[in-house]
């Protein structure tokens, strides 16, 4: 009798973890701060580059874009893996789609960015217009992405959270 009692409380020991873990993975307060969680680490590293641009050290700049091209490479891997909410990928998709335009402006805007005022530094002339519309590409798709994801964030809550 004794061993059929602890057989029973561990069977629903198990059983209580089991629903537990479900119910997190259902939470709509739990998922969108895992995902946002990573969203909001995605930009960490624009400060060290805004740094390193301010004090024309385009060496530094060049590490720093290499290292955050390599955190977003990650960072939209880690929110592909988190799955899709009650069969809906809306918001999910939308900061995949953000991280990826990150993952652009870094990659293809920073690096020509980096190598045009490194040319004018050592004394090239450089025409300060494509200097201007690279950093409004940037300043426009960190805008852009980031308003996507908020804009999909209400519309997350809106629809899970009641």
């Amino acid at each position: 009798m004794k061993k059929q009692n602890i057989t029973l409380f561990l069977a629903a020991f198990v059983c209580i973890l089991l629903l537990s873990a479900g119910c997190n993975s259902q939470d709509p307060v739990s998922y969108n701060n895992k995902i946002m969680e990573v969203m909001n680490t995605s930009t960490d590293d624009m400060n060290s580059m805004n740094d390193a641009m301010e004090k024309e050290d385009y060496t530094t700049a060049e590490t720093v874009r290499k290292n955050w091209e390599a955190k977003l490479v990650k960072s939209s891997e880690t929110i592909k893996g988190v799955g899709d909410f009650k069969g809906d990928s809306n918001f999910k998709d939308v900061c995949v789609k953000a991280i990826d335009s990150y993952k652009n402006a870094v990659s293809v805007d920073y690096k020509v960015l980096i190598e045009l005022r490194a040319s004018q530094k050592n004394g090239a002339t450089v025409d300060e217009n494509k200097i201007s519309q690279t950093l409004n590409r940037i300043n426009d798709s960190f805008e852009k992405a980031s308003n996507d994801v908020n804009a999909a964030s209400d519309k997350f809550e809106k629809d899970f959270a009641k």
